[in-house]
């Protein structure tokens, strides 16, 4: 009886074993194909272009011999310190945009609109983002031309004399195409935040004495953090590397840091200091990442 019960001991000790060891098999397997395409276009790329910043190029080729001379050359740029300050600048502009049109705009659709309305005003936010950017930013361009529609309609009324020619090939032209590119991913985290928040929470909060501006600014806005923290990031990061947009509509007077690394490219094929260009725009990505997550607990907030 007790051999019995020993063999049965051990063949349900390696049952489980075989068990543990197929679940882990599954796991690996099902993890293969994701962690083998981060790897391919993600890691060997990034480590591509480090490599790339910290070797000497000769002919057009990449030698093996060492150098941080392409560091020092973006770092001592004065066109390099300049392309970043304006990409920043366009960047927290069109964050800050972003964020004060998406805000009303997510509390309208979480708390106040009907679901039928609410479904239509969804899809009329996500539809842009089906349309090409290219083919969104030239139709901007004819739109806010001198001869295009918005400064023909101002002439006509009489509400200017000459036509806007800031429209387009300006940084507000650019601060605009971005916003307007970006504003969905700012409203879809605000949206989905705000639509977990309980409207008893804000009766509470009127029936223990505080007014409107108290309510939104202690229960909706701290219920929205968390969607406004994920698309701020979303529009900072996309704004700040993005290199069409500004091309076509900032004209050849503004060039951000995407542009200038692409210039090193196409003129004097330096990939040297472009790769070193981007190891700094990747450095600075990566300390915005560490000051967010330093200032905001997540795990509290998420």
């Amino acid at each position: 009886m007790s051999v019995n019960t020993e063999t049965d001991g051990e063949a349900s000790g390696l049952s489980q074993r075989l068990h543990s060891v197929s679940e882990r098999t599954r796991g690996a397997l099902v993890a293969l194909p994701p962690v083998a395409y981060l790897t391919l276009f993600f890691v060997v790329p990034i480590l591509t272009i480090l490599s790339f910043s910290v070797r000497v190029q000769q002919n057009l080729q990449m030698t093996n011999e060492l150098t941080l001379d392409h560091y020092a050359t973006v770092l001592t740029s004065e066109t390099f310190r300049g392309a970043l300050f304006y990409s920043v600048r366009v960047a927290v502009i069109t964050t800050a945009i972003t964020l004060v049109v998406g805000l009303p705009v997510s509390y309208y659709l979480a708390l106040k609109a009907d679901d039928r309305f609410r479904n239509l005003l969804l899809f009329l936010i996500i539809a842009p983002l089906w349309i090409n950017f290219f083919v969104r930013s030239y139709a901007m361009i004819q739109l806010g031309s001198p001869q295009g529609f918005i400064n023909g309609l101002l002439l006509s009324v009489g509400g200017i004399e000459e036509p806007l020619r800031w429209l387009v090939y300006s940084q507000p032209a650019v601060i605009f195409g971005l916003s307007s590119l970006y504003l969905p991913l700012m409203v879809l985290p605000l949206y989905a935040m705000l639509r977990q928040l309980d409207e008893a929470w804000l009766e509470a909060a009127q029936d223990l004495g505080a007014g409107p501006l108290r309510v939104h600014r202690e229960v909706t806005l701290w219920a929205a953090l968390p969607g406004m923290i994920l698309g701020g990031l979303f529009v900072f990061l996309l704004s700040l590397g993005n290199q069409a947009v500004p091309r076509i509509l900032g004209g050849a007077k503004n060039t951000t840091y995407s542009e200038s690394i692409l210039l090193q490219l196409e003129g004097s094929v330096a990939w040297g200091t472009a790769a070193a260009a981007s190891g700094v725009m990747m450095a600075f990505v990566v300390l915005v990442l560490v000051g967010v997550f330093n200032i905001f607990d997540m795990e509290e907030l998420f």
